[in-house]
């Protein structure tokens, strides 16, 4: 009986009409509410685990969510019963609508089944919120409940058996709050017919001390583009007991974060007080059987109806507009790829939106999949079911806007060993940081700023202890650059003798300056006399301030040459040219477009302001071509002109001679290199060759680098697969099919290891690899990209190039990768204090031994993951401390050590530990550990493995942190709140679940770009940005505040209009918008935009008139008008905070397009049948209540 109550008590509630167009959505009554909260951790108090808790949880009498300060349950939730609850049920004469506070402002639905249900409900909550539907015409009851089968939050019908109630009248419900005075009894009889009320800010009506009852909404619905979800008001009952007609008075608490954006809410006076909706009559009854020939949900997922007219979910086109995109399984529903098939509920969805279940004598229940057995009466009008509102959840929008707002003004302080800063603002806020011994944000993050201090801690909250690092990270404008340290008095950098570690803040100066105790190993060490410092009063050096390396968390020292290769001073590196010139290669012009534009590129060479000559670079330059032999070009400028030399022999490649290969690019060597790059279009302009070699054009950029002792960087472009004879040689396997099953490892493997020993010889040269690859067929690009995977460097996809259409974009990614400050021929340590250790590394390097992280070249704009572990307990005064050392080269020839220092506190308490989750750090670990499990596991696996990993750690906050409710109440800590909604667009990304709608070669580099993804670039992957500009006149700035590549993030982001919630919901026909994910940019226009909108930026009339299918789709044209001008701004600004050019798709609504734009409209059901992000939270919801269990 217990477990039946506690299935009665489902927390969620998702109704949607029969005949409803599909991709509408009903909307809610006015006392629905979304049965989840979002709670802050709580602190500690005097008697564990006894503690307060503050939580963010949504009220329906006033529409927002306000704060609930309570009193926080021990290990285990227990619902509080009520002795009196069974004896106040059978003293019910009538069935009441009663609801009452569980706490200020939580929900918790209840429903009752029949009399003896009631009496031996075990579940039944002292505060409560009861829905109920009625019937306008006379039917015997169907008392509604709630009900999270197989996740989905929908209402059922439990059919008590024949004469247990009369007809017409409602089975009572009392509230089982002692000392609250009960709702008289409310009956609702035919002769009483009340009229749709059309007073959309009516009062409650029955409301008594401590509970309202709400009059009963009538679901209605409209078409997208109109008010979504208008609602008719009309009671459907009466009380026979006094009223007080007095409007509601809302709970004294004050509100911490307020949704705006309800879609049902309109604007009136009493908008702060409760929703608001416009009458709207009811649909027509249903007469006749119901079939139950529903499909089946998505395997692990809610059911979604799907038959003709029905809700799909997700708001897309209307029914019969476009065809169906996947086959159907053979119970007629979709397979979800990757989300553990489950059996379907007893309680399965007929077509009509009922729930087929009759009421057992003994109050259990007996499932059957045939129409509910009814009482002979009048026909009935069909139940409705209301669907949560995705405007109620929490939100990145709004979420990213809160913290910009609270946190985008305000100096953060990082703290210092004594005191940590604490969680510093969101990677997307726009903040100045100030360093007080701990390192900048920009440079490391870290998934917990609290470590715990025992290892089950970690183990029960499933969220590991990881560090996002970027050490060579581009400092903001407004913030000191990292200083450099002066050495020159000890020669070398002052370090621990045990555990090597640099000096810095983490040092404690004991014995009178005589001394330090280094504070990740414990080692007390003697201080060099040369370095010696009195210390002060406060146990400080006396010059503390005086000394970067002690008063700063990140900062730089010259290495001697004691850390260069073979103890000699490094040369300054050199960048190679390598262009293929093959025959796809000529035809496809990109050979002449590089050869036109290289003059460009060059010029954009990192500068050394101090240099003997600033306005060169010192960075040496090369230049070679090949097909199926190579051509190195001599460059001398001794030479009265360049000269070719040509390499036929590719088993054994070598650079023919050195002298002349690798210049300077200065005013002397410039015009040969112009008559070179002028040249070498026309030599090869009728070259018959196809199959271009690669392996040996990689082993000759390196071996030309080898030769000059210098690092560098190869800049390869390629356009096919290497098949020829010769080493790197490669076999067709485009098998697309494969990807989704359990082979797709196969595939995105690489096939050979030639590639991975080539990538390892360049790290261990110094020398990182860009591959800019061209393909016109299957190119496998997972072999390829070992190379710029294992050196540090990037891999550029241009699929069916075309330099109309893909030059800008070409030339602005190599433009971007030349003038970048680079550190070359890298390492990476990272130290931990006694008690952690790193475990584990993510991102795009080589590891030769399991301490060291080697790269070709540092990129400042990649990230490398570090995942810690505890291997003992931790001391919570001690607290932890990471000290990481990069040691490089930079473009000027200088061997470099830059060294971050982090200090963290440590936490006995896991409300503590909550309270200082980044989750955007954790969602990007989460996303590159499936990344590398996808290589070695089944995808199913693997994605169940990441839904079980979440409902764990929100099950672990749940259960030793919230306070006391409802099970069906589910609670999200404040700090990852946001973690259902990233969690279910990373296992709906094509880079982990790409199939049938991409390629086999664009599926491995997505997996490529998110092995090295920074945080910033992550969140925008995992949600784009969608930002709405039919109404830019008034909501953005002037164009000209804004110039290509040079503007501030300030003016970049008062220029951009706010943005909206990624879902279909919030297209409009009449509306413009634009969609970025970082990767590319989408520009979609509805049908009906206004005439004047796209004559002033496109020059017609109509979005018809508007030419989508040649080259014109990638870009906006140029005109002289404001609104032309601004928007061309607007996407130059997107471009610039991206540090990328995106590529512009310029899709109209209902295009063949179209479908393509809304598979990145993340929020909404995918078009492979992946849930949408109101139905992973139902079913998140569904799998901690099971863990809890």
């Amino acid at each position: 009986m217990a477990s039946n109550n506690h299935h009665l008590n489902a927390g969620m509630a998702s109704m949607s009409l029969k005949n409803a167009p599909r991709g509408m959505m009903p909307a809610p009554p006015s006392s629905f509410a979304p049965p989840f909260s979002v709670q802050k951790p709580s602190p500690q108090m005097q008697q564990p685990p006894i503690q307060t808790s503050s939580s963010v949880i949504f009220n329906p009498s006033t529409n927002s969510w306000q704060t609930n300060n309570g009193q926080f349950h021990g290990q285990q939730t227990q619902e509080p019963t009520n002795e009196n609850t069974s004896q106040n049920a059978m003293n019910g004469s009538a069935n009441g609508h009663n609801g009452s506070a569980n706490g200020p402002g939580i929900v918790n639905y209840t429903a009752s089944g029949n009399r003896e249900a009631a009496n031996n409900s075990e579940n039944n909550t002292t505060n409560n919120y009861n829905i109920q539907q009625h019937h306008t015409q006379p039917s015997a009851v169907e008392q509604p409940r709630m009900s999270m089968a197989n996740g989905n939050a929908y209402h059922e019908h439990q059919q008590p058996r024949y004469g247990a109630y009369p007809p017409n009248t409602m089975r009572p419900q009392v509230s089982s709050t002692p000392g609250i005075p009960q709702n008289t009894t409310q009956q609702h009889h035919p002769s009483q017919t009340q009229t749709p009320q059309q007073n959309p800010g009516m009062p409650p009506v029955g409301n008594t001390q401590g509970q309202m009852n709400y009059p009963q909404q009538t679901m209605g619905m409209q078409s997208l583009g109109n008010n979504h979800g208008q609602v008719n008001q009309s009671p459907s009952f009466q009380s026979n007991g006094p009223q007080n007609t007095s409007p509601p008075q809302p709970p004294q608490h004050p509100p911490s974060y307020q949704y705006n954006s309800n879609p049902y809410q309109q604007n009136n006076p009493n908008q702060g007080q409760r929703p608001q909706y416009v009458s709207q009559p009811p649909p027509p009854p249903v007469l006749g059987p119901q079939v139950n020939n529903a499909p089946p949900s998505a395997p692990g997922f809610p059911p979604m109806p799907r038959g003709p007219g029905q809700n799909m979910g997700a708001r897309g086109p209307p029914a019969g507009q476009y065809p169906p995109m996947h086959p159907t399984n053979a119970n007629g529903g979709m397979n979800a790829p990757g989300y553990p098939p489950q059996p379907p509920m007893p309680n399965q969805m007929n077509t009509d939106g009922l729930v087929s279940c009759n009421m057992a004598p003994s109050g259990g229940m007996e499932h059957s999949m045939t129409q509910p057995h009814s009482p002979p009466g009048p026909p009935q009008q069909p139940q409705q079911r209301n669907r949560l509102d995705p405007d109620m959840m929490p939100s990145p929008i709004n979420v990213l806007a809160d913290d910009q707002r609270a946190r985008g003004d305000e100096t953060f302080e990082t703290g210092s060993r004594m005191q940590p800063g604490g969680v510093p603002p969101l990677c997307t806020t726009k903040f100045v940081s100030a360093d007080r011994g701990n390192c900048r944000p920009q440079f490391l993050r870290s998934t917990l700023y609290s470590i715990p201090t025992t290892k089950d801690m970690c183990n029960n909250s499933r969220i590991p202890i990881c560090l996002a690092l970027q050490p060579l990270a581009a400092v903001p404008p407004g913030e000191n650059p990292v200083p450099l340290a002066d050495c020159s008095a000890t020669r070398i950098p002052i370090r621990c003798n045990r555990c090597k570690a640099y000096m810095s803040p983490l040092m404690v100066f004991v014995d009178g300056g005589r001394k330090f105790e280094c504070l990740l190993c414990g080692c007390v060490n003697e201080v060099p006399e040369p370095y010696f410092c009195h210390l002060d009063h406060t146990g400080l050096r006396m010059d503390n301030f005086h000394r970067a390396e002690l008063c700063v968390g990140s900062y730089e020292y010259l290495a001697p040459v004691e850390y260069c290769k073979n103890e000699k001073a490094p040369k300054q590196p050199a960048y190679i040219f390598m262009i293929d010139v093959s025959a796809p290669a000529i035809r496809s012009g990109m050979v002449q477009l590089l050869c036109n534009k290289m003059k460009h590129i060059l010029e954009v060479l990192p500068k050394s302001t101090s240099s003997d000559n600033p306005e060169v670079s010192p960075l040496r330059v090369g230049f070679a071509t090949y097909s199926h032999v190579v051509h190195f070009y001599n460059l001398s400028k001794s030479q009265s002109r360049p000269q070719m030399q040509v390499v036929a022999d590719t088993t054994d490649i070598f650079l023919p001679s050195l002298e002349g290969f690798l210049v300077e690019f200065t005013n002397e060597t410039k015009d040969i290199i112009e008559k070179v790059l002028a040249q070498i279009p026309k030599m090869f302009a009728n070259n018959l060759e196809t199959d271009p070699i690669l392996g040996p054009v990689m082993q000759a950029g390196l071996d030309a680098l080898k030769s000059d002792g210098r690092s560098g960087k190869l800049f390869v472009f390629h356009t096919a697969m290497p098949t020829r004879e010769a080493p790197g040689k490669l076999k067709p396997r485009d098998q697309q099919k494969l990807l989704g099953t359990e082979k797709e490892k196969t595939i995105l493997k690489p096939q050979s290891d030639f590639y991975s020993k080539v990538g390892v010889e360049c790290v261990r040269a110094g020398c990182s690899v860009d591959l800019f690859l061209f393909p016109f067929a299957h190119m496998d690009v997972a072999t390829l990209q070992e190379v710029p995977k294992l050196t540090g460097g990037q891999l550029h996809l241009y699929n069916n190039f075309q330099p109309t259409v893909d030059g800008d974009m070409l030339m602005s990614d190599l433009a971007n990768c030349v003038q970048k400050e680079y550190g070359f021929d890298a390492m990476v340590r990272v130290r931990t204090s006694a008690g952690i250790r790193p475990c584990d590394f993510f991102g795009n390097f080589y590891m030769e031994t399991a301490q060291d992280v080697e790269l070709g070249v540092m990129d400042p704009d990649k990230a490398i993951l570090v995942e810690l572990k505890h291997d003992d307990k931790l001391d919570e005064n001690a607290g932890a401390h990471v000290q990481v050392a990069l040691l490089y080269t930079s473009f000027c020839g200088e061997r470099r050590l830059r060294i971050h220092n982090m200090s963290f506190s440590c936490c006995t308490q896991l409300s503590d530990m909550y309270k200082a989750v980044e989750t955007d750090v954790f969602i990007n670990w989460m996303a590159k550990e499936a990344a590398r499990a996808l290589l070695k596991d089944n995808p199913k696996q693997v994605k169940e493995k990441m839904v079980d990993m979440c409902a764990n750690s929100l099950a672990c906050y749940r259960k030793n942190c919230a306070n006391p409710s409802s099970p069906g109440q589910l609670i999200l800590p404040e700090s990852m709140k946001l973690l259902p909604v990233y969690a279910n667009n990373v296992l709906k990304s094509q880079a982990l679940s790409g199939a049938s709608d991409i390629t086999v070669d664009n599926r491995a580099n997505l997996m490529h770009l998110l092995n090295s993804m920074t945080i910033n670039a992550s969140c925008a992957y995992f949600y784009p940005r969608l930002l709405p500009l039919h109404n830019i006149e008034t909501s953005a700035g002037s164009g000209d505040q804004t110039q290509q590549g040079s503007q501030s993030s300030s003016s970049a982001q008062q220029l951009l209009p706010n943005p909206i919630r990624c879902s279909a919901d919030k297209l409009e026909d009449h509306g413009c918008y634009i969609l970025e994910n970082g990767l590319l940019m989408v520009l979609w226009l509805g049908q009906a935009v206004s005439p004047n909108w796209m004559q002033q930026v496109f020059g017609v009339d109509s979005v018809n008139q508007l030419d989508t299918e040649g080259p014109g789709r990638h870009a906006v044209p140029v005109s002289e008008t404001a609104l032309n001008e601004k928007l061309r701004s607007i996407i130059s600004s997107i471009r610039g905070e991206r540090k990328k050019y995106l590529k512009l798709f310029i899709v109209k609504q209902r295009d063949k397009l179209d479908l393509w734009f809304r598979t990145m409209l993340l929020e909404d059901k995918g078009m492979d049948n992946s849930p949408s992000y109101v139905d992973f939270l139902c079913h998140m919801h569904k799998e901690i209540r099971n863990l809890l269990n």
